[in-house]
């Protein structure tokens, strides 16, 4: 879904009757501005997106790739600050009997 996503938004910015997962978006026409536009708009599914992800991985594919790859980063990293939460919630004895139940 995410890789239609792309395409489709290239087709509206481009204005190119259709896109294919390893068109390169400089070679169907994209420029700059054009890039921005598109990044601004995919913010919405990884909101730290840099400028720069369209010209690193100019493809619908690549570039749906790079998004995925920062949605699994941001849920890892937003997990582990979880789990540490729960830790340092911990008190000494339960924290020790976590530990002695997981090397036991």
């Amino acid at each position: 879904p995410l890789a239609r996503q792309i395409a489709a938004l290239w087709i509206d910015v481009l204005k190119v009757p259709s896109v294919e997962p390893g068109d390169d978006f400089f070679d169907l026409g994209g420029n700059s501005l054009m890039a921005i536009m598109i990044v601004t708009r995919l913010r919405e599914h990884s909101p730290d997106l840099p400028m720069s992800a369209i010209f690193d991985a100019p493809t619908v594919e690549k570039l749906a790739d790079r998004i995925r790859l920062d949605q699994v980063n941001a849920l890892e990293e937003s997990e582990l600050e979880k789990l540490l939460d729960e830790i340092e919630d911990l008190d000494p004895s339960e924290l020790e009997l976590l530990v002695a139940n997981k090397n036991g």
